[in-house]
């Protein structure tokens, strides 16, 4: 077979290819995430009905002006992720763990104005990016071979499966289906954020606040893609119709890492209503991404003889920068106190729809068309309740937070549902200690690579992870 190839691959200059960009790319950026502070947590998005420690400046900054005091906290938490694939009726599991601090932040009366102003700082570990899956099948519709062939670049210097010998300089394939497929991803990284801001008492019943936000963060990604022959399909080279070669496995290698800045704000007011009643309403703007990836692929080839072409591996990176702005978030909130109970009630609005990819390559700037067509606005809502025995230094908590699917087509179980407890224990008037422990189910269809059948080239990725935190307050 070595004999009868084209020689002009010999003079191959090593170029990648552009890296495939898919919604998920921008989406990842505006995921809610559910456990921002362990108190937080534990009510879920219902928060907004309450703001009133540190985690106001994430909810409703206004919400900070019924801290009453100076605070600090500060909190840990735990992930336990538990990954499930759904490929080609093959279902596959991974776990993975991950802890991190969830925040630090402080909030300070300041006594130099004419209203009761209070100021506050403080980092929130906004998203955590950390995931491990494995999916695999054996594939009759579609192969990664011939996706990248027919989709990759029309260019003898970058094309893979060209310089790899699987298609002809006219980038046909003969290897289009009837592989077995074998995947393995990593993911990591996450997403950070330091937010000051402050609220104002204007009067007994109502209070306004601002934040401005940094955020900064990386994501990593690792795909290792085999394809291989398993039922010896491909079992010799026609030279002259290319209607068949002795092909035996294929094997890409994906490594990209994105460095992430943004910037964004957010407008709160929050009014009560005696002591048994707030209400408040948060507009968070827009945030401004600028993103630099930096990617790279690597490739390879092994044929039924044991043949083994020089390997696709290029002596640089290639580089991609450019922006996305995330949507207006518009929330609102309310919470109710009867004798010893408090209920409440929240929900979130995002039009994802308004996602922009923006000073980008063509290929990237192409997706803001499919953005609009693929994506729908998203709802989350929540329910919360907290119970203070009156006899015990102890507050019992639990919430609930649904999330809406963010995609038109909808898969079951794309609705992600929170579902959270947690604890006070009161080990001094002004001390408390938070233990939080939440459960959340999730479906996503991911995008495997591009052919004109979905069935073929979509995998379902079920997510269960659990997240326990604990977060120590003191106010002072």
């Amino acid at each position: 077979m070595k004999k009868v190839l084209f020689l002009s691959l010999l003079l191959f200059n090593f170029c990648i290819s552009t890296y495939a960009q898919f919604i998920e790319d921008a989406l990842r950026y505006t995921i809610p995430n559910s456990m921002i502070t362990p108190r937080s947590s534990s009510f879920g998005v219902s928060f907004y009905g309450l703001s009133d420690d540190v985690s106001g400046l994430f909810y409703n900054p206004a919400g900070m002006s019924y801290i009453g005091k100076s605070e600090f906290s500060i909190g840990l938490g735990f992930t336990r992720n538990i990954s499930e694939t759904d490929y080609l009726s093959n279902k596959l599991e991974r776990r993975s763990n991950s802890s991190y601090l969830t925040h630090i932040g402080i909030a300070v009366p300041v006594m130099e104005f004419e209203k009761p102003v209070i100021v506050g700082i403080g980092y929130f570990h906004e998203n955590n990016f950390l995931n491990y899956f494995d999916y695999s099948g054996f594939n009759q519709k579609s192969s990664l071979v011939s996706s990248m062939t027919q989709y990759g670049p029309k260019d003898t210097n970058s094309n893979i499966p060209y310089f790899l010998w699987l298609a002809n300089n006219k980038f046909y394939t003969p290897i289009k289906d009837s592989v077995k497929q074998d995947v393995f991803v990593n993911e990591d990284g996450g997403l950070h954020n330091i937010t000051g801001g402050f609220s104002i008492l204007l009067t007994k019943n109502v209070s306004i606040g601002a934040t401005l936000t940094g955020k900064f963060g990386k994501f990593t990604y690792f795909r290792e893609f085999n394809e291989s022959d398993v039922y010896n399909k491909y079992n010799f080279f026609d030279s002259a119709g290319y209607s068949n070669l002795d092909f035996n496995k294929f094997t890409l290698k994906e490594n990209i890492t994105q460095k992430v800045a943004g910037i964004s704000g957010s407008l709160g007011v929050f009014g009560t209503l005696g002591d048994f009643l707030r209400f408040g309403a948060t507009i968070k703007f827009p945030t401004y991404f600028q993103i630099e990836e930096e990617f790279r692929q690597d490739a390879y080839s092994i044929f039924d003889d044991g043949w083994k072409p020089n390997p696709y591996e290029p002596k640089e990176n290639s580089f991609n920068s450019y922006k996305v702005t995330t949507p207006f978030v518009y929330a609102a909130g309310i919470s109710l106190k009867v004798m010893d109970f408090v209920f409440t009630g929240g929900v979130e609005y995002f039009d994802v729809t308004q996602l922009r990819f923006s000073d980008a390559p063509p290929e990237i700037d192409r997706l803001n068309q499919k953005i609009v067509r693929e994506l729908v606005g998203q709802v989350q809502w929540g329910l919360g309740i907290q119970y203070s025995p009156p006899i015990l230094p102890l507050e019992f908590r639990a919430g609930f937070s649904s999330i809406t699917s963010p995609y038109t087509v909808d898969i079951p179980n794309a609705t992600t549902n929170i579902y959270s407890i947690g604890l006070a224990i009161y080990l001094a008037s002004n001390v408390r200690l938070e233990p939080t422990f939440q459960y959340l189910t999730n479906s996503v269809l991911r995008t495997n690579y591009e052919t004109e059948d979905n069935a073929s080239r979509n995998y379902k990725l079920n997510l269960s992870p659990f997240k326990i935190a604990l977060q120590l307050t003191y106010r002072y």
